[in-house]
């Protein structure tokens, strides 16, 4: 069931972006909290906790869900804390509703501060490469592009409806730019001044969770010397010790060979990892970070966030 679950996670973040996951997840609550029949805060409570034990199982983990959840939960605790007796939902209903939209106010926020610094990136008579379809890289052209930065964007293909959602979005822009097979992108290596990509996650083995086929392109584009930029809110921030590779889930096909009697076996990932080495900035919402500068902001975050983390953990 939960793996069932992690999969249809999985397939929502591939299209929409995980910041976007988590808004809808926020007004999904909402939703539900305005129409729920329950009768106390404290059973609401133990449901959150269900939820949080849900998706503290799937992988990868969505720390940028978690901590919201588990912001909820808490919010619930201080209500249940009141007093030595059971507390009626429908009198805290409105409180616990307006503490999730703080929550996504505060997401929005995030976002405008993340594309604040983002105006340092002297991006004016360049050529930008993207990849994946990050919402927030293409809220950063977005940005750049409306602060009056002129600069041209090479699309670097790979499923077909990622890419036409980049498409669509420099379009709707008028940001000039082209296509280019991502397995053909050493012919125009010369062309690239500088590439952006997002990402799902920054873990505590310092490599970044990111959409399958980044590493790949950043490697390549990392040996030519190319500025590497990550975008990424330090809510995505998973705080948590992990362990190598365990947030890349791999999946075994059978497959057909189209003309011919032939059966094979064919692996596909969920995401690819990418090593905090190969960047060079990663920008956020609290700054723009080298990899050194990066790590420290990551070790200084879990050390005050530790507590938490492990209460959580045990949900």
């Amino acid at each position: 069931m939960i793996d069932r679950f992690g999969t249809v996670l999985k397939e929502i973040e591939g299209d929409i972006g995980t910041k976007d996951l988590n808004l809808l997840i926020l007004n999904a609550l909402i939703d539900a909290l305005k129409s729920c029949k329950i009768k106390t805060v404290e059973t609401l409570k133990e449901q959150m906790e269900e939820i949080i034990h849900i998706f503290n199982s799937t992988e990868p983990k969505y720390a940028i869900i978690l901590y919201d959840l588990y912001n909820i939960a808490g919010e619930m605790q201080k209500i249940c804390s009141k007093d030595g007796h059971k507390h009626d939902f429908s009198a805290y209903r409105q409180k616990i509703i307006a503490f999730i939209n703080k929550l996504i106010r505060k997401a929005y926020k995030d976002k405008v501060h993340l594309t604040q610094f983002a105006e340092r990136i002297k991006a004016n008579k360049k050529t930008i490469l993207i990849h994946d379809h990050s919402h927030t890289v293409q809220d950063v052209l977005r940005h750049l592009k409306r602060k009056g930065q002129k600069f041209r964007v090479i699309v670097a293909e790979q499923d077909p409806e990622k890419t036409f959602h980049n498409i669509e979005m420099l379009t709707r822009n008028k940001i000039p730019f082209q296509t280019v097979p991502a397995h053909m992108l050493s012919n125009i290596e010369d062309d690239i001044d500088m590439c952006f990509f997002g990402a799902v996650t920054f873990k505590s083995t310092f490599d970044f969770v990111v959409d399958t086929g980044t590493n790949a392109i950043i490697s390549e584009f990392h040996l030519q010397k190319k500025p590497i930029y990550f975008f990424i809110t330090t809510n995505k921030f998973a705080l948590w010790k992990a362990r190598k590779k365990k947030a890349v889930i791999g999946h075994i096909y059978t497959k057909q060979h189209p003309f011919k009697k032939i059966q094979f076996e064919r692996y596909k990932f969920s995401h690819d990892r990418v090593p905090l080495s190969a960047i060079d900035f990663t920008v956020t919402d609290e700054g723009i970070f080298n990899a050194y500068e990066l790590k420290k902001l990551y070790q200084e975050k879990a050390a005050r966030q530790a507590d938490i983390v492990k209460k959580m953990r045990r949900i």
